[in-house]
Parts: structure tokens; sequence; C-alpha cells
């Protein structure tokens, strides 16, 4: 049964969000609602107002943790804004010192696929004889179970048909669980 939220509810929880993590779901009252349906049924309350006493009791931080994990969308794949990359190897790349190292900082990174599609890239140039930096990928979510599963490197057979983007050295394929496994270079 889904529960609503009233509106000091979803004031508090929009304002504890902001706050702490700096989420504005000031426009996502639905979502809330629908997403931590499962939540308040997992905890047997009737009410978010319930809920909140629990997430204000938990001194682990597991509650706020699983809360997060609920609310942010987890959007990803490989080649997402190919126009960026398009960029990075054209504007960027190019003009980067070879004898300085260099970072790269994916905030949001979600399941991954963007953070081990410009590790596949730069592999890739470097293959074909571009002489790079070092080049150090960090990969940063608030939500802990898709930068789980980001680190793991696997990814179904059919994500974005990863086959006809990347040399299949890049990746070992696994016939038995149908799934691609990112074999990661030493950049």
């Amino acid at each position: 049964m889904l529960v609503k939220i009233r509106d000091d509810e979803f004031q508090y929880l929009c304002e504890l969000l902001y706050q702490s993590y700096g989420l504005n779901m000031r426009k996502k009252r639905v979502l809330i609602e629908y997403r931590l349906m499962n939540i308040l049924q997992k905890y047997q309350v009737n009410s978010f107002q319930e809920y909140f006493s629990l997430l204000r009791t938990d001194k682990s931080g597991k509650m706020k943790e699983e809360m997060l994990n609920k609310l942010t969308t987890n959007y990803s794949f490989f080649m997402r804004e190919p126009q960026h990359f398009e960029f990075i190897k054209k504007e960027i790349l190019p003009k980067l010192c070879v004898s300085k190292p260099f970072s790269v900082w994916i905030a949001g990174c979600s399941y991954g696929q963007e953070c081990y599609t410009l590790a596949m890239i730069l592999e890739e140039l470097r293959l074909s004889g571009m002489v790079l930096p070092p080049i150090n990928i960090y990969a940063t979510d608030i939500n802990t179970v898709a930068l789980e599963q980001a680190k793991t490197g696997i990814y179904p057979k059919d994500a974005n048909l990863v086959d006809e983007i990347f040399d299949l050295t890049v990746f070992n394929n696994d016939e038995i669980a149908f799934t691609w496994r990112i074999n990661t270079p030493e950049l």
C-alpha cells in the first residue's frame, strides 16, 4: 500500500536530503513516495514520520544509505554523450603534457559505463600509437549499490552493443554468464 507523504514530512525530507547530500528533491514527491514504499513496509511503519524517527535513531547510518540508494537515479551506459568523448579526444588529450600525470574525476558515475568507456578510449588511443601521460580515472557515486556494481566491471552481454563500439580484446567475454567483464588496463 502506498503511504502518502504529508506536506511537513515532505519538506523535512527535502531539507534533510539537501542539507546532508546536496540533493534537490523538491519536485520529486511522487518519486519519493513510490521509491520509499518498500522501505516503509520493510520497517513496518505506517507513516513517513515513523520512518524518520527510525532514521534519527539509527546510529550506524545504514538506514540513510539505504534511503539514498532508493532515491537516487542511476542512468549510465557505454558511449553516453559521445560528443563529450570526442571533445576529450580532439581538444583535451592532444594538449596534455606527456610527462605530467593527468587525473579525471567522474562524479556520479552510477554503474560505471562512462568511466570504462573513457578507459577503453584511452587504451585504444595508446594502442594506435598516441603518446599519453599517465592518466588516473577516479569514479564516485552517492549510491553505494551502483558504485559496488561499477567496481566489478561486469555488464550484461547486450549492454549497448559494446562489441560493436570497442575492440573485443578490451573485454573478457563470459559465454556462460552472458556478461562482459572489463579488463582494466594499467593506464
